[in-house]
């Protein structure tokens, strides 16, 4: 059994690291980057909270496309409380705060204490991780979902829990609702059902899936209303050409 004074130690530790991520994302909140997006995201938000126009498409993208609406429908929750964009500056700050929690819980049931320490510390000062956790916008509230989207994927996966083979699949549909760049999710899920296809619930996954389907079925439907906007622009996108361009690399340098 552990010694006393060791689970001491870790569990003070612990809650050092996450109040030092609580002060790095709350502290002087209100001077928080507020933007076009912030505006057009917090303007869903409020219209559902306060006016009770449900979204059922997101805001327009940089590619031309609208998202999904999972970022309207998240925001709500604030909104529905106080209209200041501070309260909704600071929600996005919590739930990112429960990212380094659950960070820690995860990684230490994986791998163990220390690589689960090191990890949650490295998350919790990350300045590009403390930057996106104060900044309402739609990549801003991937990290929560992530974290439910591979402990489900674990228990349904390699555990073969049923109910985990819902959630799963739901907590993907979570994360591509949230933003496009989720989508990559969906092969990985699909390569995980491939590996561990003898202990995944298969009928458990359909019905995750057909439950995460009805889900996209509000955007389909607005977007056929709208003479297929967005189904036309992602097939103009498809048909470009692939570009070989440095800015990704340029952008890191910056």
């Amino acid at each position: 059994p552990r010694h006393p004074a060791i689970a001491w130690v870790e569990w003070g530790t612990l809650c050092a690291v996450v109040l030092l991520a609580a002060w790095l994302r709350f502290n002087r909140i209100d001077q928080a980057e507020f933007l076009w997006d912030q505006a057009e995201i917090s303007k869903c938000g409020l219209k559902m909270a306060r006016g009770g126009q449900i979204a059922w498409v997101g805001t327009l993208s940089s590619t031309g496309l609208n998202f999904f609406m999972g970022a309207a429908w998240l925001m709500a929750i604030p909104y529905a409380i106080t209209s200041s964009p501070i309260f909704a500056t600071g929600f996005v700050a919590f739930i990112n705060l429960l990212a380094v929690v659950g960070c820690y819980f995860l990684a230490r049931h994986w791998f163990g204490r220390v690589a689960a320490m090191v990890a949650t510390v490295l998350f919790a000062v990350s300045p590009w991780a403390v930057i996106y956790s104060r900044k309402v916008w739609h990549l801003s509230f991937l990290p929560p979902f992530v974290l439910l989207y591979a402990a489900t994927g674990w228990l349904a996966f390699v555990r073969g829990r049923r109910w985990a083979a819902v959630a799963h699949v739901l907590a993907l549909a979570v994360l591509v609702q949230l933003h496009f760049s989720a989508f990559p999710f969906i092969f990985l899920s699909v390569v995980w059902a491939l590996v561990f296809r003898k202990r995944l619930d298969w009928r458990a996954a359909l019905i995750g899936g057909v439950l995460a389907a009805l889900t996209f079925v509000p955007y389909f439907v607005v977007d056929a209303q709208r003479d297929w906007r967005n189904v036309r622009r992602f097939v103009e996108i498809m048909q470009k050409s692939s570009v070989v361009s440095a800015d990704a690399l340029y952008n890191t340098w910056i």
